[in-house]
């Protein structure tokens, strides 16, 4: 089988139903043999009862599977144990799939032979009515993260080059030799333990990139995530923007000698509870250039440094927390490493 494609969803029903029928419509040519697998992670909505309607409709294209552990790196890892397919594709339950996805993602793989693990286009769905701080673009923009979207524009480009982060859970595919290589999603970094969002695709495909292996952003395969109206507050961005803060220090002490690794420990490295003493002069300098662009009266400008000051306070949040580790275990987050896997 060519590719099984993975969608671990929580009580989400009916946005999954749309999902699905964009798999359905899919356009294939000859040849090409895919599943799609779907995990549910102990749901209570109508999960099950929507998935049915997709195993009776088509029997040999759907499957499912219950995850009772909460947490959706548990649903991740029991899918690929499961999976069928050489390639194996991760999408998220709320998203709008592009009718050529599974061609694109086949294509990839004749395309760039030597590379084995790919990120695709991820574009936002807005809203008619969009709150007039909000920054899509330009020097201050400030979407970045609380919005789900990955976008790096029209060209290949690899994930190695300045610039570029990691794919996301909503549009990335593999090899499957991949998790032989590597081992699974690390169980350890669920969100359900941490509370914390954005760990385990970053996590996994930094320990990709850490060990050399080539990976591609490409524009063809493409997605559209719908922003609901409920996120675009000021409250959700804050809180969305601290938790990335905490997010980006645990991956980054996961990733030894990688160039994500922003807290590392240097010689003479000057801290104040374990927080390295620039974190206070740039907390101090987003909150005087916001107070300023605000006074200037540019919201946009204004809460893009203040969204950036709520970000460094949850890295220092974490630093703090973290102060008590033992020496030479400093800046570790003590989670469980990922499992051996046979296939």
């Amino acid at each position: 089988m060519d590719i099984s494609v993975i969608i671990c969803t929580y009580n989400r029903g009916e946005s999954l139903r749309n999902v699905l029928d964009d798999l359905v419509g899919q356009e294939a040519e000859s040849g090409l043999s895919y599943e799609i697998v779907i995990v549910d992670n102990n749901s209570g909505d109508s999960t099950r009862s929507v998935c049915e309607e997709y195993l009776a409709l088509k029997p040999g294209l759907f499957r499912y599977l219950l995850e009772p552990r909460q947490g959706k790196t548990f649903a991740l890892n029991s899918g690929i144990k499961t999976s069928r397919g050489n390639i194996i594709a991760f999408t998220d339950d709320d998203v709008c799939i592009d009718s050529r996805w599974l061609l694109s993602i086949k294509e990839a793989f004749t395309l760039y032979p030597d590379c084995k693990a790919f990120g695709g286009r991820v574009l936002p769905l807005w809203p008619d009515l969009v709150p007039s701080w909000i920054a899509r673009e330009g020097a201050f923009r400030n979407i970045g993260g609380t919005i789900v979207a990955h976008d790096y524009g029209e060209e290949v480009k690899s994930y190695s080059s300045p610039g570029m982060w990691p794919p996301i859970g909503a549009n990335m595919f593999f090899a499957k030799e991949i998790f032989r290589k590597y081992g699974y999603f690390n169980e350890g970094l669920d969100f359900a333990a941490t509370k914390i969002p954005m760990l385990e695709d970053t996590e996994f495909c930094n320990r990709l990139l850490k060990g050399k292996e080539a990976m591609l952003y490409l524009p063809a395969p493409l997605v559209y995530h719908p922003v609901c109206e409920e996120r675009l507050t000021k409250k959700y961005f804050r809180k969305h923007a601290f938790k990335s803060g905490r997010a980006q220090y645990l991956v980054g002490s996961l990733q030894r000698n990688s160039r994500y690794v922003l807290f590392e420990r240097q010689k003479n490295d000057r801290r104040l509870y374990n927080i390295p003493l620039y974190f206070f002069k740039n907390v101090l300098s987003c909150l005087v250039k916001g107070v300023v662009a605000a006074c200037m009266q540019n919201p946009r400008k204004s809460f893009y440094f203040e969204k950036l000051l709520v970000y460094y306070m949850g890295t220092m949040y974490e630093l703090f927390r973290q102060r008590k580790t033992a020496p030479g275990k400093a800046d570790t987050f003590a989670v469980s490493k990922a499992p051996n896997v046979t296939m």
